[in-house]
């Protein structure tokens, strides 16, 4: 059964599982730990399986891969970068908007370093999640 843990030093919550005996361990967004709070569910208690999986399901809890995309974003040099360079520089080149891999690699780190990478993620997340368009 998950369990609920606050690191106050990181002024996050986290919840740590044993799934086939290897413990996961998944952050909450704000939102995810509003909704164990409403369900009056408390630091150090344990608590559903289903209830991880609706906040998994919904983006409230991610595993700590989940800090992947904040430092990639944030431009933070180093192989999670590199690879997200690679694989973005790729799909511009097989779509037309470079004429090879190296040019492709390029362009995909001045997206990233300008903050039009993080820009448009943002408004995708913030799209998959509404109801309704966000405007662009």
């Amino acid at each position: 059964m998950p369990r609920l843990h606050k690191y106050v030093s990181r002024d996050a919550h986290y919840v740590l599982t044993s799934i086939d005996g290897q413990v996961n361990t998944y952050q909450l967004t704000p939102a995810g730990e509003g909704k164990l709070a409403a369900a009056g569910i408390v630091a150090g208690e344990h608590f559903e399986r289903a209830i991880l999986l609706d906040l998994y399901r919904t983006g409230d809890a991610f595993s700590r891969g989940g800090e992947f995309p904040e430092a990639v974003l944030a431009n933070q040099p180093g192989p999670a970068r590199d690879i997200v360079a690679l694989n973005a520089g790729a799909a511009l080149y097989l779509c037309g908007f470079c004429a090879d891999l190296r040019e492709g690699y390029a362009r995909a780190g001045e997206l990233i370093a300008s903050g039009a990478a993080r820009e448009r993620f943002l408004h995708c997340t913030a799209y998959s999640q509404a109801q309704e368009t966000p405007p662009a």
